[in-house]
């Protein structure tokens, strides 16, 4: 029979023997929950324990504060021996199984299950986790790949301050170019040599 020990603040640890067959478990704070939990940051229905071949997991069921193992949050917990998950902020739940559990689950099949809750953070209690579903998640690249965003660079003034003082450099030495064009080289392409004397 596994053993989950869940200890809330300012309470003593509860033990809870589980048959190794039993299909769920739900724990929340909800009165219909199998293992009620009376700490505030806990959901109503906050997650459930489920069996499946090889093992047990830890299914968020869309709590506040979620389910977290070393700070992380989880949507999915693959469950093991001697394995400590926080339920919300400030419960824990010891998960131990016996060596003849482990020997019976280790002849079963066992597919891992366990999902991280993404973006990966420390939430404080207040804070609610956005949880979105991979349609979603599909749709919103969908979008971005039909509705690419095109960046648009403005020039800053101090740019257009000196695209002008490059033109007005252009254009004074185009002016001293054609003025001495029309002082010099036009005229003295202009008048005819002198004809040579004896």
């Amino acid at each position: 029979m596994p053993r989950i020990i869940i200890t809330e603040p300012g309470k003593s640890p509860q033990p809870y023997r589980l048959k190794v067959d039993r299909a769920e478990t739900n724990i929340g704070r909800g009165s219909d929950n199998d293992i009620l939990i009376e700490a505030g940051s806990a959901s109503t229905n906050h997650c459930v324990m489920k069996r499946v071949s090889g093992g047990f997991i830890l299914e968020d069921l869309g709590s506040t504060n979620g389910i977290k193992v070393n700070d992380t949050l989880f949507r999915i917990i693959d469950l093991e021996d001697e394995m400590t998950v926080k339920i919300g902020a400030d419960v824990t739940l010891e998960f131990t199984l016996s060596e003849e559990e482990i020997a019976e689950l280790a002849e079963e099949e066992f597919e891992k299950h366990q999902q991280a809750m993404l973006p990966k953070a420390k939430n404080s209690p207040d804070e609610k986790v956005n949880k979105k579903t991979e349609e979603e998640e599909i749709e919103e690249i969908e979008e971005e790949v039909e509705h690419p965003v095109i960046p648009v660079v403005y020039n800053s003034g101090k740019s257009n301050f000196v695209l002008f003082i490059i033109f007005a450099i252009l254009a004074l030495a185009l002016g001293f170019y054609i003025r001495h064009y029309q002082d010099v080289i036009a005229p003295a392409k202009a008048t005819p040599a002198a004809p040579a004397t004896e």
